[in-house]
């Protein structure tokens, strides 16, 4: 028995929140949790490889899998037409020579992916701990023979809770395996090398799939070495709540003092946590965070409740800004528009501030996943339908929605509407926002 632990090789793979973002970068992208598989594997004397699978061409009949019993294939949701059927070709092809793990962040589809032919594979992982479902599937003995059982989901209820910190295998362990990939082509690119801190969110946002889920994290030493090991790399160091256990932060920030500070770290969460730990932020600072991308999403009171985020204050937000600025730290805000109670009142409220606001903004049209209850509201309302939940149709409909095309309404405005608003904010944005403009073109 043999594995092949597998990626698309530009794409990263890290959950983090859930309205996906089109990330587009070149060549190699490093991603920790693949490697973590890998060296997972490895450590239980599990004969395995790994390769970064180059885009698909017609011609290509990636012969590569005919060797291996097992593989494991790491898939980004796929944002467009082309990225499904390239999904779907690419575990057919496997599945043709071996037993086939799909881990995907499927964006709530789950078994639909499966029924409706886009995923050939045995077993599709969808729960956020990877480690802990591949740890699963090793405790079964699934990598230990060839197996003919049914198709079958592997989701965050169907994995052991661990601890909230938890020693993962590391790339670390790997290095000879790693360092045959370039993946310091882009030195001023932190998407080039996502670096996974730990996975899920005890929050219950309405719109996200990774609500409600068990807040765990990579111990601080092993993090910190990880870090360490890109040097001055840029990194973009994912996690949904990094602020979200002071202590563990607190330890974190103790383990990094060892190392030289990293050039460029990116990274994302919550006002009120952040807020919490303030006065960590000029040792963070000292230690290379120089970027946070932080979930405003409306200054609207009535849309904030219906997001479950009435925590997000404006007041907080705005001293998060004076420490920030004084510290060099660039904080990013993103705004949400579309949500089903919104209206032209909660839009303009929102408009005014991103008007005072003069920052890096992400301005992101609502994307309603199955399964959140914004998705199950809209159903109930009539404005989605039952058709919703096939997956070609899903992507069809929403791969431009980076291209600033809403596709749902809300109770109080179409999408005509929608799309007026969205243009306004795009336009304020854009006029006090030249340099994010082309940092992200």
């Amino acid at each position: 028995m043999k594995v092949l632990v597998c990626k698309q090789s530009t794409s990263f793979i890290e959950p983090c929140c859930a309205q996906p973002t089109n990330i587009k970068p070149s060549l190699y992208v490093f991603s920790s949790d693949v490697w973590a598989i890998y060296a997972l594997l490895r450590k239980h004397s599990i004969q395995s490889d790994y390769v970064e699978l180059e885009p698909l061409h017609e011609s290509d009949d990636f012969s590569i899998f005919e060797s291996y019993s097992h593989i494991i294939y790491f898939t980004p949701f796929p944002r467009t037409v082309d990225q499904l059927q390239y999904m779907r070709s690419i575990t057919e092809k496997a599945k043709k020579h071996a037993n086939v793990v799909v881990i995907a962040r499927d964006m709530g589809f789950g078994c639909a992916m499966l029924s409706q032919g886009h995923i050939a594979c045995d077993v599709l992982v969808t729960a956020f701990d990877t480690s802990a479902a591949v740890s699963a599937l090793m405790e079964e003995g699934f990598f230990a023979k060839k197996n003919d059982s049914p198709q079958r989901l592997l989701g965050n209820e169907d994995i052991r809770t661990f601890d909230f910190t938890h020693e993962a295998a590391s790339f670390l362990d790997v290095l000879e395996d790693v360092e045959r990939y370039d993946y310091r082509s882009l030195p001023a690119m932190e998407k080039q090398r996502s670096l996974s801190a730990g996975s899920g969110c005890s929050h219950g946002c309405t719109y996200c799939l990774s609500r409600c889920t068990p807040w765990r994290v990579v111990k601080p030493a092993q993090l910190a070495k990880e870090i360490a090991y890109w040097d001055s790399m840029p990194l973009y160091l994912f996690h949904n709540e990094l602020f979200h256990k002071r202590d563990w932060l607190e330890e974190f920030i103790h383990e990094m003092s060892h190392f030289q500070p990293n050039k460029r770290m990116l990274s994302l969460g919550r006002i009120d946590s952040m807020y919490r730990c303030i006065d960590l932020l000029p040792d963070l600072a000292n230690l290379g965070l120089k970027s946070y991308s932080i979930g405003l999403e409306s200054a609207n009171e009535k849309i904030l409740k219906s997001m479950k985020k009435s925590k997000n204050e404006i007041w907080k937000l705005n001293k998060l800004f004076e420490e920030a600025d004084r510290l060099g730290i660039e904080l990013n805000c993103n705004i949400l528009l579309g949500m089903p109670d919104e209206d032209n009142t909660s839009m303009l409220e929102t408009f005014e501030f991103v008007k005072n606001y003069k920052k890096t903004l992400n301005i992101t049209l609502l994307m309603p996943l199955p399964t959140t209850p914004v998705y199950e509201e809209l159903l109930q309302l009539g404005i989605l339908g039952a058709e919703s939940m096939d997956v070609y149709r899903f992507v069809s409909t929403f791969q431009n929605i980076n291209d600033n095309v809403p596709h749902v309404r809300t109770k109080h405005l179409s999408c005509d509407e929608v799309m007026e608003w969205h243009r306004m904010f795009m336009k304020v944005r854009n006029s006090y926002a030249p340099k994010f403009q082309k940092l992200n073109a």
